[in-house]
Parts: C-alpha cells; structure tokens; sequence
C-alpha cells in the first residue's frame, strides 16, 4: 500500500509515500457510486499525517537554537559502505539574543499532507511549504550571517524537526492511510458485489 521513502540527507524537508494500489482509480470509483465516502476516504488520508505534524510542531516548539562550539566526529559508513568521518555529536551554547525571528511558527503553518490524484501524477506528500529556513532548520547544523551584522557568520544547530517526526510516526502514518485506502476498496468491492447480484 504505502512505503516510505524520506532522501536520507536531511535536508529536504518532504517525505513521499508510494501508493501500491491505483489510488486515482479507486478514489474515481468511489467517487461515481458514492461522493461522501470518496470525500471522507480524502478526509481521512490528510488527516493520516496529524500526528506527524504534531509530533514535528512539538520538536520545532522545543528548539531554542543556540550556537555550535564544537563537534566530535566518529567513523561512519555510507550507503555503498564506504567508510568516513561522520558528526557524532554538537557542542553548543545558548544564543546571546532572545529575538525570534517566527521562523518556526512559519515552518509550523506550513506543515501538511497532500495528496494528488492527477492523471500523471498520483502521490501522497508530508512536506511544508512555509518558511524559507525549513530546509536549514531539518539539518544537524547550519550556518548564517548575524543578525544585523552580515559580515559575521555563525553556526546554528538545527532540530531535524521533519526526519524525526515523520520516523518517530512513520508506522502510525503508513497504517492510517492503508485504513483509509482499505475502507475505499471494501465500498467499492461491496458495490461490485451488490450491482452483480
């Protein structure tokens, strides 16, 4: 039914799913027999990323910011099993100013499932559309200019707000949508079922 299929960098800050099932043919299926139940099967398919976007809006409230003072590196391994250096862990300090920017509030806003039903293209989508740090801020750490202050340059944790709540709810997403899909597929099989008889 549905796999997930996040880039392991951590920098995009989207994650897909892939539909087994013809999702557009079915959800039309639905829709010529039955419109409420096709709108209530898209309900309950946006609705299957609730909890991933709580999860990622708890992470994003958390995070203070701060400033990087150090990293210890480890030997790691790569996807074609090539061994480097790899950041273990983030030294930081608080941030000397308390101004918020609402770069989070903004990335919060923008947090949503989408699901397309195209005809050339049938996808479901956890991504977030506002915030123009929403890519920084899903990394371990990134860099900027100072706040008034353009020639200077600092180093800023970042949350991973995305990766870590789409991975902490990754089985409960996958599992709401299979439901979702499922109901489509029992309406449509009891319509076959009933028009046949």
């Amino acid at each position: 039914m549905a796999t997930h299929r996040s880039g392991g960098t951590g920098e995009q800050a989207e994650a897909g799913f892939d539909i087994k099932s013809n999702l557009r043919q079915v959800l039309a299926d639905l829709k010529e027999f039955d419109p409420k139940l096709a709108t209530e099967v898209r309900k309950r398919l946006r609705a299957s990323g609730d909890a991933a976007i709580a999860a990622m809006s708890t992470i994003l409230d958390e995070d203070t910011g701060g400033v990087v003072t150090g990293k210890t590196h480890r030997l790691g391994t790569d996807r074609r099993g090539r061994v480097h250096l790899v950041v273990d862990k983030i030294n930081t300090r608080a941030a000397t100013r308390s101004r918020s920017t609402g770069a989070r509030a903004e990335i919060k806003r923008g947090l949503k499932l989408k699901v397309t039903t195209g005809k050339a293209r049938t996808s479901v989508r956890l991504t977030t559309t506002g915030g123009a740090l929403r890519k920084a801020m899903n990394t371990r750490s990134w860099r900027h200019p100072v706040f008034k202050d353009p020639d200077t340059w600092v180093e800023q944790p970042g949350s991973q707000y995305f990766n870590r709540g789409v991975y902490s709810e990754a089985k409960n997403l996958r599992a709401s949508m299979e439901d979702a899909i499922q109901i489509a597929l029992d309406a449509i099989t009891a319509h076959q079922t009933t028009t046949l008889e």
